[in-house]
């Protein structure tokens, strides 16, 4: 439906669709990238596709129902563009959670980063990096889930011919959001997968402190070079950036712990995804992080 405009983006229009193929009708998205004009955001299109059958089973990655490539259509706002079906999120962007609330408390974003982090480490575990994670990348669904959306600027690191373990490749090329980018990827000094857990700990900060910790991890920010000497000094992450606005710091010890490893500079001493979710944060008494088995279903706040 082309009057029901669900979002857009630099690489689309999302809609809200019906798939007509399930009785009844089921609600989907689609999203519509055209290529008239640049015939390779028709493949860019079948590789995200192809990211989502990768992935997309995940209960906190939007799920696949199909791809169509449509080059006539008697519509002529239909023609030569590529579409993607997927599932419907219709609670919002988790960045309008944290802009509705204000900064949230910890236990109130705890089950949402749990999921988030499920989702990536499953990303990780097929082998493919987001490049992109956001707020506005990660939608709310009306049971109070989460999804990740945008594989845009996804990659997928080869595996070994002969073990089938991944072989995780030194990336060099630009991309994503200047305010979520690894320090690595601005730089253009190679990286990898650590490149998602910063961007996760840019968004976990932001959840809790209700600001940005950086305009960008680069030294055009005279932020980012005072938190390089400053780790490189030993002091704690959050207790420098909230020093340089006299703040005092709210967070727990936990906390405050958890976002020092994930938005270390240093990609060699950050986190990884499977080290953040043995972390005392994420395992807190009483806390009920995970779903079933296999799925990533938020507790209620």
């Amino acid at each position: 439906n082309l009057g029901r405009k669900l979002g857009e983006g630099g690489f689309g229009a999302v809609y809200r669709a019906k798939d007509t193929s399930q009785d009844p009708p089921a609600e989907c998205a689609a999203k519509q990238v055209k290529y008239e004009k640049d015939a390779g955001q028709r493949a860019a299109t079948e590789r995200e596709a192809a990211f989502l059958r990768k992935v997309g089973a995940h209960n906190s990655i939007i799920g696949l129902f199909g791809l169509e490539i449509v080059d006539g259509h008697e519509n002529a706002a239909c023609k030569k563009s590529a579409w993607i079906f997927m599932e419907i999120a219709t609670g919002g962007e988790l960045f309008d959670r944290l802009i509705d609330s204000g900064s949230l408390t910890e236990k109130a974003v705890r089950p949402y980063f749990a999921a988030l982090l499920s989702g990536v480490g499953a990303m990780h575990a097929a082998g493919v990096v987001h490049r992109d994670l956001k707020l506005e990348n990660v939608m709310l669904t009306s049971a109070g889930g989460l999804k990740i959306i945008d594989f845009g600027l996804a990659h997928e690191h080869a595996r070994d011919p002969k073990s089938g373990a991944v072989r995780e490749e030194t990336l060099y090329d630009v991309c994503g959001s200047k305010s979520y980018c690894a320090p690595e990827v601005l730089a253009s000094s190679g990286y990898g997968f650590g490149v998602d857990v910063w961007s996760c700990g840019v968004a976990l900060f932001a959840m809790l402190l209700a600001f940005f910790p950086l305009e960008e991890a680069s030294r055009k920010d005279w932020r980012f070079t005072e938190l390089l000497r400053a780790q490189e000094a030993g002091t704690a992450t959050v207790d420098c950036v909230l020093g340089w606005y006299k703040k005092p710091n709210p967070l727990s010890r936990d906390g405050s712990d958890l976002l020092h490893k994930m938005l270390t500079v240093d990609p060699r001493r950050r986190a990884t995804c499977a080290e953040i979710v043995r972390h005392p944060w994420m395992t807190a008494r009483g806390s009920k992080l995970w779903g079933r088995r296999g799925s990533a279903e938020p507790a209620a706040a």
